[in-house]
């Protein structure tokens, strides 16, 4: 009984310095501890905690030297006067042919540089508000040429904000005549007409003249250089030139940009090479690859179907549209620098065959031009027109139909060499 007795003692004295030193003060360099819930704190100033713990707060050492609590120094503040945080102000020119190249290297991608750096939107913006600086931003050559390529999604995200922050006021259209001051409105009271982009003065106005409103308002209207960032601004002003270029019955897409030279469309930049990979729905990088691991000589005669290759009619002119998929070629011809392919042009039946065979040996000439336009070798390419001689199958009757002619009219593409 004794024994027990002692036995308890002990273990009740031992708990009860686990419990002394399991929850203690902090005190001088000693962090403090407790059982829950941390086991400890830290003495230090953590710059990412907004909590104070009333045993370590370190107020009084805080405001002697900073004038500020632990809490009041954790807390956001401004950035420092003067200085922007890492990230598209690295590059800020989308349209330069080296951006690929710059933008993996920020993020870390590249073989001489491991670290990466996240984008965040921010550039730098130096031209003042004031009626000087209007001026000459609406001319300024940094803000000429809009940095980003047109591309879908841009346009997309663009037509999203524009009519988030800009329809109300400018029109869904562009016109000027937003809900404010429509006439639907019963309730207008606005005191100033928004301005109508559908002009040719606004049409033709270079994009500073847009950037530098966007940055600080005009008139009735704010600054909206809080609410979009760097890439969004841009993209409102590309979906505002699409606006205008449907106004003047002109190109403005990832495909082709008619309106004006200040704008690059996302085909005839080489980051869309990637792009255009990533996005492949035809199944054409799909086929490549099979055909590269053929181990047999059976690959030659594999033909892969150009699905998204236009011509206009009766010509050997391609379609803008045809850039996004001889882009996935010059690309899967760029990464397999052995490949060479051949080019096959045809036609349906249609007019008559001597025309036929031209018309299918210039389209196939069309496709290789392109790519050698994309740095391809010639001694790479080949290209050969068949006419109306090899209908789709092999199926001599499918011209009777509109449905056999137009699988008749295609281009195909084969690996002569791996």
């Amino acid at each position: 009984m004794r024994k027990n007795l002692r036995i308890l003692a002990v273990a009740l004295s031992f708990l009860t310095i686990i419990g002394f030193e399991a929850c203690s003060p902090a005190k001088g360099d000693h962090p403090g501890s407790e059982y829950m819930p941390d086991m400890g704190h830290s003495i230090a100033y953590e710059a990412n905690v907004i909590t104070e713990y009333y045993h370590n707060t370190w107020d009084a050492e805080s405001k002697k030297h900073s004038g500020k609590t632990v809490r009041e120094l954790s807390l956001h503040n401004k950035p420092v006067k003067g200085t922007i945080p890492r990230g598209y102000a690295g590059v800020v020119n989308a349209n330069n042919k080296d951006r690929a190249a710059k933008m993996k290297f920020l993020r870390g991608e590249s073989s001489t540089n491991a670290m990466a750096i996240p984008l965040n939107g921010k550039v730098p913006y130096y031209i003042p508000n004031t009626e000087e600086g209007r001026t000459y931003a609406a001319t300024a050559p940094e803000l000429r040429n809009n940095p980003f390529p047109i591309t879908e999604k841009g346009l997309k995200e663009g037509k999203e904000l524009y009519e988030i922050y800009c329809g109300i006021c400018h029109g869904n259209k562009g016109d000027g005549n937003g809900y404010l001051v429509a006439d639907e409105n019963k309730n207008v009271k606005y005191l100033s007409g928004p301005t109508d982009y559908l002009t040719d003065e606004l049409i033709d106005a270079e994009n500073g003249r847009y950037y530098h409103t966007i940055m600080y308002g005009k008139g009735v209207m704010g600054s909206y250089k809080d609410k979009l960032s760097y890439k969004e601004r841009w993209n409102v002003i590309h979906y505002i030139r699409a606006l205008q270029a449907k106004k003047r019955e002109l190109a403005y897409s990832q495909y082709e940009n008619t309106l004006n030279s200040w704008a690059v469309p996302a085909v005839d930049t080489d980051l869309a090479i990637e792009d255009a990979i990533a996005a492949d729905k035809s199944g054409l990088v799909k086929g490549f690859n099979n055909v590269l691991k053929d181990t047999t000589d059976s690959y030659k005669s594999t033909l892969l179907k150009l699905n998204n290759v236009f011509f206009d009619t009766g010509k050997a002119t391609l379609k803008p549209e045809s850039k996004l998929e001889l882009n996935v070629i010059a690309a899967l011809l760029q990464q397999n620098e052995s490949a060479k392919i051949k080019i096959d042009g045809h036609t349906d039946s249609t007019g008559e065959p001597t025309a036929n065979q031209a018309l299918s040996e210039a389209r196939a000439n069309a496709v290789k031009n392109y790519l050698l336009g994309k740095g391809i070798a010639v001694s790479r390419l080949q290209a050969e027109g068949f006419g109306q001689t090899q209908p789709h199958n092999g199926n001599m009757s499918s011209n009777l139909t509109e449905e056999g002619k137009a699988l008749n009219r295609r281009t195909e593409m084969s690996v002569i060499s791996k």
